[in-house]
């Protein structure tokens, strides 16, 4: 039986808006604003079946400070970096299968706010009947055109938000599971020693993970033991998030043993790994 998923968040989202200042290529870093654009409807995280129609609201309010300003947006596909940071995919790169782009419009795509001014955008689609398995992802990405009236994505002063949409299949499996890829020491002359330990998500589902790291030096003595805080934003499924440990003091010379396990919230276990180090 088909039902409809309509959004219950109604949130203010000032934190997630991004401003970009650049010539080329365009540099986009997160800056909290007191005042300018409101956005409600920041995500859309729902549990769907095959069939299922999905119907989200996107309201942006402008404040009588700021200048009349034209928007555009786009359903792109969703990715992480492995520092933790909003990957926005053209949809027509975006080959992850589970990408829930092919599904998903929005509308109106482009369209002008005026000072105090609300616009209400509608995200909607209906889930594929094909798909049985795991979660699907999107990022709804509203952004100003440039000021110089150009259309390039590169050039120009922009203010971007994403929103992110995450659907899970409830009626089939959520595999959650992961592979530590690589473990290795970084050196660097502001930060010094690093253990970097890469880990991927290799299931059909998000999570949010923890890693411990405990080094041995070649008389078997513990030198070093940490555990990284819970990732800030879940892993999506095949992608990576890379876990840092800085040492307190730098290694000398020797051979060291890297014991690395990566673990979800709960406490279990989704990879381990050993690995040699040689200075």
């Amino acid at each position: 039986m088909k039902k409809e998923i309509r959004s219950k968040y109604g949130i203010s989202c000032l934190q997630n808006m991004r401003l970009a200042l650049a010539i080329a290529p365009v540099l986009l870093f997160l800056c909290p604003l007191s005042g300018g654009v409101h956005v409600t409807g920041v995500i859309l995280n729902a549990s769907v079946d095959p069939g299922d129609s999905i119907l989200h609201e996107i309201t942006i309010k402008a404040d009588e400070s700021d200048p009349a300003t034209d928007y555009r947006a786009d359903v792109l596909g969703f990715g992480i970096r492995p520092d933790g940071a909003n990957w926005e995919i053209d949809p027509d790169l975006d080959t992850s299968p589970y990408s829930a782009v092919p599904f998903l419009k929005v509308s109106p795509k482009n369209f002008s706010l005026q000072p105090e001014a609300t616009q209400k955008l509608i995200l909607e689609g209906e889930v594929p009947s094909d798909i049985k398995d795991g979660g699907r992802y999107a990022l709804v990405n509203i952004r100003s055109m440039p000021s110089d009236g150009s259309k390039s994505r590169d050039i120009g002063v922009v203010m971007a938000f994403d929103i992110p949409i995450l659907l899970t299949l409830t009626q089939g499996e959520l595999i959650e599971t992961g592979e530590i890829t690589s473990v290795n020491l970084s050196q660097s002359d502001t930060s010094g020693q690093e253990i970097l330990v890469m880990f991927n998500n290799t299931g059909n589902y998000h999570y949010k993970a923890l890693a411990q790291a405990t080094l041995r030096n070649e008389k078997k003595d513990m030198v070093f033991n940490a555990s990284s805080p819970l990732s800030f934003s879940s892993i999506i499924p095949t992608y990576s998030w890379l876990f840092k440990f800085p040492l307190e003091e730098d290694l000398g010379q020797g051979r060291y043993t890297v014991d690395v396990r990566v673990a979800r919230a709960d406490g279990t276990i989704l990879d381990s790994r050993e690995e040699s180090i040689e200075l």
